[in-house]
């Protein structure tokens, strides 16, 4: 239950709306980077309510309100248009995979079924490199997130499916037995922890010869240091997310690195 206090935070839901209408929400955009080829390799899409003196509103303040918003007419189609038009750009710079984040709630909705599934039955759409990465949230639904039907129609679309901070809260093995993912995102803690001991290390060497053994990628969050790059290269995960390579940035930033990056590889042919 939220406290007074987490409830004083909360910003109302109509200046939430009046943000997501007037373009203030958005999305920053945060790479990955793999550590055999030397390149960005992904990117998630993170949520920024921006003011216009450049200031950032804290995600604490308005996320909950976002969540049970954003499926609501009109902000839904205002947001999927917005998200399109981000993904289309990336993949046009150079086709590398684009995470959204989605709660187990919203994959669940009647809302999400009619707006997104229903739409790729009627009309197939190319998504290649389009990740629905299912975020905790606090969610508490267990099993299955995505109908069997459901994932099939995704699949023909080409969207790849990802489990956000394994390891903690229900994002654990119950979670890969019961969703079929392509990628999973190894949370920041074991990160933090992976030096502290040899049974750090054994749970890191672990999980990569799990997700090697169920053919998914396995990225790792909150890498914030070259010794923890080294550390997690040394075990065999190669696929990066943190302050080291790379800070949630403007969308046109991000595009201008990928722009540089495919200069410099076409250079090098």
């Amino acid at each position: 239950m939220a406290t007074d206090k987490e409830n004083a935070l909360e910003i109302p839901a109509r200046e939430v709306g009046a943000a997501i209408l007037s373009d203030q929400i958005g999305y920053a955009v945060q790479p990955f980077f793999n550590t055999t080829t030397q390149s960005i390799s992904g990117a998630e899409c993170l949520l920024r309510w921006r003011l216009e003196d450049g200031s950032i509103v804290p995600l604490d303040h308005y996320l909950n309100t976002f969540v049970t918003m954003e499926w609501q007419a009109p902000y839904m189609n205002h947001l999927l248009e917005k998200k399109q038009k981000l993904f289309s750009a990336i993949r046009s710079a150079i086709p590398i995979n684009v995470h959204f984040n989605y709660t187990a709630e919203a994959l669940t909705s009647a809302a999400f079924k009619s707006r997104v599934i229903q739409e790729l039955r009627r009309k197939q759409t190319d998504l290649r490199g389009w990740v629905i990465e299912i975020s905790e949230q606090d969610s508490g639904i267990k099993g299955s997130i995505i109908d069997d039907e459901d994932l099939v129609v995704l699949r023909n679309s080409g969207v790849k499916i990802a489990i956000d901070d394994f390891g903690v809260g229900h994002s654990n093995l119950e979670r890969i037995a019961n969703v079929d993912a392509d990628i999973l995102k190894l949370d920041r803690q074991f990160v933090a922890n992976g030096r502290r001991s040899e049974r750090s290390m054994s749970i890191l060497r672990h999980v990569r010869q799990l997700t090697n053994s169920l053919d998914m990628k396995l990225i790792a969050e909150g890498i914030e240091t070259a010794e923890q790059e080294s550390m997690l290269t040394d075990v065999g995960i190669l696929e990066h997310q943190g302050f080291f390579r790379g800070r949630p940035m403007p969308p046109g930033a991000f595009l201008a690195k990928l722009q540089k990056q495919r200069l410099e590889v076409a250079r090098a042919v």
